[in-house]
């Protein structure tokens, strides 16, 4: 089962989002509840690690339902550069993001395939 969380829901769709949310693990109706709410209070999700920040939901959840959710048209946020230590040298090649954790896992998983 996948649940598709679109960002122009209708009422219709976010009532049914609520009811598919509730069938995912460690996701019950009050889980779900929290989620359909804070979707609308920010005005829909831009990406799945916007999750985190629904009250009940932490990363080991987030970690089991990451690749049941499907949002369409999902961005990641540019990650803050780290400060370099003064006097290190430049990282030839340029430098890469960092991604979240539960982004390079599911890129690990990813290439795996």
């Amino acid at each position: 089962m996948v649940v598709v969380m679109k960002p122009n829901a209708s009422k219709e769709d976010i009532a049914k989002l609520a009811a598919e949310l509730e069938q995912l693990p460690h996701i019950g109706a009050v889980l779900a509840e929290r989620i359909t709410a804070y979707r609308d209070q920010i005005g829909g999700f831009s990406n799945r690690e916007q999750l985190l920040e629904v009250e009940g939901i932490g990363e080991a959840t987030l970690y089991e339902i990451y690749d049941l959710l499907y949002l369409e048209n999902e961005t990641f946020p540019e990650p803050e550069p780290e400060p370099e230590p003064a006097g290190a040298p430049a990282p030839a090649g340029g430098t890469q993001p960092k991604l979240h954790p539960l982004q390079q896992n599911h890129r690990r998983q990813l290439h795996r395939q």
